[in-house]
């Protein structure tokens, strides 16, 4: 007869031989970066986006208006939220969500992550997943686990089916990997260093990659493309803040049914900001920054800053769609984790 220790032990070596076989079988790397600006899912040929915007639900009396809400209504701890677009057109006062760094301990930030993994399924038709998500290079370290945990529970995955890394190491996984996660044509990761700007909404991120490896002490956040919107309001008084983040890409905006051009303001304010990460990138990455293979800017800010940090360093690069490449790097570098976990 078995005791219980070594029952114990079969049991475990149980559930890992089944949870390899789920692996090796049906799983798909999903991807979901939940910015504060927009929500960017990638998983097979798929990728989609949708505003980061998060409200109670309330009963729609429009029945054309109800059906198209239907796919964006989800449910925490019995309460229901609209997200997206539709949270968007029926919130009373559209305001950005999340700029606080305890962000994902929020039922609107568990809203948006369930919300999100509920479309990618549906639009991918995906089953079971290998779950990848980012957070800003500052937190990674002390929220990994926890927002792993909060996944695990709101989702109902294994923590095994779960990866959480900093946003930039996924903008760098889609300049050194293929769509297959394959180095890409002339990429060497055991002979490049890459230093990494990813310009998001809250935070822009900073990441050095020596060789392929991960360097702790450029893990750093300064402030993202908010700040931009934050000093047009200062120039533009009568924008509250949701016009203001619009207006950073439209260059223009409508008042009393008049359009005016702030092409001018919007770039003024695209400098003050470049010139801020420039200077934050410089300590991060200090003497190392000549040396380096390559910046790569990316992030859904980087078109209002790319021009100014390539004329202060010249080998700086951008990356095709760069909005979503923290998404896409992110699901590559999980088709390469299954492809190891598979023994390929």
């Amino acid at each position: 007869m078995l005791d219980s220790g070594t029952k114990l032990a079969h049991t475990a070596s149980d559930r890992a031989a089944a949870q390899k076989t789920r692996l090796e079988k049906r799983m798909n790397s999903l991807a979901i970066d939940i910015g504060r600006s927009a929500i960017k899912i990638a998983v097979n040929s798929v990728s989609t986006i949708f505003p980061t915007a998060v409200c109670p639900a309330v009963d729609l009396t429009m029945s054309e208006a109800a059906e198209a809400a239907k796919q964006d209504t989800v449910e925490i701890d019995g309460r229901r939220y609209f997200i997206g677009k539709t949270a968007v057109v029926q919130s009373r006062t559209p305001a950005s969500e999340g700029l606080r760094d305890d962000w994902i301990e929020s039922d609107e930030h568990r809203a948006l992550l369930k919300g999100a993994y509920q479309k990618a399924r549906r639009e991918s038709g995906v089953d079971e997943v290998m779950l990848i998500l980012g957070l800003p290079s500052r937190l990674h370290g002390a929220q990994k686990a926890r927002l792993a945990e909060i996944a695990s529970i709101t989702l109902g995955l294994p923590l095994e089916q779960i990866r959480v890394v900093p946003q930039p190491f996924g903008a760098y996984s889609a300049l050194i990997l293929d769509e297959n996660a394959n180095y890409a044509s002339k990429r060497d990761p055991e002979s490049e260093s890459w230093g990494v700007i990813d310009v998001g909404y809250y935070t822009t991120d900073f990441a050095l990659m020596h060789e392929g490896q991960w360097t702790a002490f450029a893990a750093e956040s300064v402030g993202g493309t908010h700040k931009a919107a934050e000093y047009l309001r200062e120039k533009v008084t009568h924008l509250d803040l949701h016009e203001a983040e619009s207006t950073l890409l439209r260059k223009s905006v409508k008042h009393h049914g008049k359009t005016i051009d702030l092409v001018r303001e919007v770039d003024e304010v695209a400098e003050r900001l470049a010139n801020e990460i420039i200077g934050s990138a410089s300590q991060v990455l200090g003497s190392r920054l000549p040396r380096l293979d390559g910046i790569l800017i990316a992030g859904g800010g980087s078109e209002l800053v790319f021009s100014a940090i390539k004329k202060k360093w010249d080998h700086s690069h951008s990356i095709p769609n760069p909005r979503f490449a923290v998404a896409e790097g992110m699901r590559r570098y999980g088709v390469g984790l299954l492809r190891s976990i598979k023994g390929e």
